[in-house]
């Protein structure tokens, strides 16, 4: 066929394809100059990029010839090209560029593009898992138009299906606990070493991708390793046989692997990567091992005590079937730095204010500040503007992470007041501590007078300043304080101690 126009149609927008199938295959070239087969399945709006730039998408370009196919032997294919089928949107067609965004209601797929290389030359096969397609050979499949080109030996890959059918674009049910294995077809016209590229940006974490060789005994993980090298003696073309035993993909539900971040902590705290709340909601009977990158290649051995970082935990099955977790992010916080001066003593009645900034200079800026009885900060204390006598804890805590340290015991001294005020008197005060006598507020040259309880004098003194300090060498005991002047004369016991 031929794209009558001299306009780009769209193979989608073509509504009377009767009794065809709803694939494609059309000739382009690499960008090196080689010609090679393209396929596109209308259904599963995938095409292959055999070109080495883009995928086909549709798009057929103007005076371009395509292929078509009955759906059935015997019957008579009905294709109508008209001019609704017409777009300005050349897509990949002529310039080979990327394929357009998912559109609105396209298919759930999971997509497979396996590329076999032949030195730079490439050709691949597509494998859909969709719940729109069916394991036997539908709409949804496409056939393989092999090249056979001798002159530039394009080494050429398709699958099988049930049917035994060579397929370009195979597509299968999903299924998530039964394996799926497709046989390949290899087509090579010499001898040597090709090479097996998966390309896995379609394709979820559903299934592990294995492809088996049987000839060598192994088995290769894809998702792990997307490459695989190999040598082949076996030629395919003409009379030659095509290689149709050698290769199987296998399609293994992976398990279910669900992970939550674990509480951030504050140093030196660490996480336990083992915690069953981290894994809760994944499969059960999983074997589960701790990992530092993504696709689980460099192993985490401190899981028990994990420090800040992100690491992935993968599941294993009993059947060898795994996932990888998306990553776990492990937060530790730091812990701030409380420090603590004891306040300078105060004489009672006064009282210590327990949020001056002085206490707690030298610690972590910005904290809030909490006071308590107890070193665990178990039972607080209500009044620290007013703090009396005794042992005190400051716990210092960030806002913003909730991470705390507990600084103490504050101690608060109050000495006992030893005057003896008379309530309807000026403000003059008299008072002893730390064997000194203290005058505030009298009179300056009042005359100071002590007795003992005798009234033997033990000292004759001026006051010369509002708070006179009198450094005495009594003993310990009871002692009468006179101060007078020419307004008045005002006496105090006190007690030395």
């Amino acid at each position: 066929m031929g794209n009558p126009y001299p306009a780009v149609i769209d193979w989608n927008a073509i509504t009377t394809k009767t009794n065809l199938t709803n694939t494609i295959w059309y000739r382009t070239s690499t960008t090196s100059g080689t010609m090679v087969y393209e396929t596109y399945n209308g259904n599963a709006i995938e095409g292959t990029g055999n070109n080495g730039s883009a995928n086909v998408d549709g798009k057929i370009p103007p005076m371009q010839a395509f292929w078509v196919q009955c759906s059935a032997d015997g019957l008579v294919g009905d294709l109508i090209i008209d001019g609704n089928a017409r777009t300005h949107d050349w897509g990949s067609a002529p310039f080979l560029k990327s394929p357009k965004a998912k559109v609105i209601n396209e298919p759930d797929k999971d997509i497979l593009r396996l590329y076999l290389y032949s030195n730079d030359k490439r050709d691949e096969a597509i494998f859909i898992q969709s719940s729109y397609a069916q394991d036997n050979f539908d709409d949804w499949d496409s056939r393989k138009l092999l090249l056979k080109d001798t002159i530039n030996n394009i080494a050429e890959i398709y699958s099988l299906s049930p049917e035994k059918i060579n397929l370009a674009i195979q597509s299968t049910k999903p299924s998530a606990t039964a394996e799926k294995s497709i046989h390949l077809g290899l087509s090579a016209f010499n001898a040597g070493e090709y090479k097996f590229v998966a390309n896995l940006s379609k394709t979820s974490r559903k299934n592990n991708i294995y492809l088996e060789d049987t000839k060598l005994d192994t088995i290769h993980d894809l998702i792990a390793n997307p490459e695989y090298i190999f040598t082949t003696e076996r030629v395919g073309f003409k009379s030659i046989p095509d290689d149709t035993s050698r290769f199987v993909i296998h399609f293994v539900p992976a398990p279910k692997v669900v992970v939550t971040n674990p509480s951030a902590v504050c140093s030196p705290q660490t996480v336990d990567l083992t915690a069953e709340t981290i894994t809760s909601g994944s499969d059960a009977g999983l074997k589960y091992t701790y990992w530092t990158d993504a696709n689980a290649t460099i192993p985490y051995s401190y899981y028990h005590n994990a420090e800040a970082g992100t690491y992935y935990i993968k599941g294993t099955a009993t059947n060898g079937s795994y996932t990888i977790s998306d990553p776990i992010t492990v937060v530790v916080n730091p812990t701030p730095t409380v420090i603590v001066t004891n306040p300078l003593a105060v004489t009672k009645p006064a009282t210590v204010d327990l949020t001056s900034p002085e206490i707690t200079q030298g610690s972590t800026e910005g904290l809030i500040y909490t006071f308590w009885l107890d070193v665990n900060a178990s039972v607080p204390y209500n009044t620290p503007n007013t703090a009396t006598q005794g042992d005190y804890y400051i716990k210092g805590t960030i806002e913003a992470t909730g991470c705390f340290s507990i600084a103490g015991p504050v101690t608060v001294v109050i000495n006992p007041g030893t005057n003896i005020t008379d309530p309807i008197t000026d403000q003059l005060k008299i008072y002893a501590y730390n064997n000194q006598i203290h005058i505030l507020n009298c009179e300056l040259n009042s005359k100071i007078y002590i007795f003992d309880l005798l009234g033997c004098e033990k000292y004759v003194g001026v006051v010369k300043s509002l708070h006179e300090i009198i450094n005495s060498n009594l003993k310990t005991g009871l002692y009468i304080i006179k101060v007078s002047n020419s307004k008045e004369s005002k006496s105090r016991k006190v007690i030395i101690r």
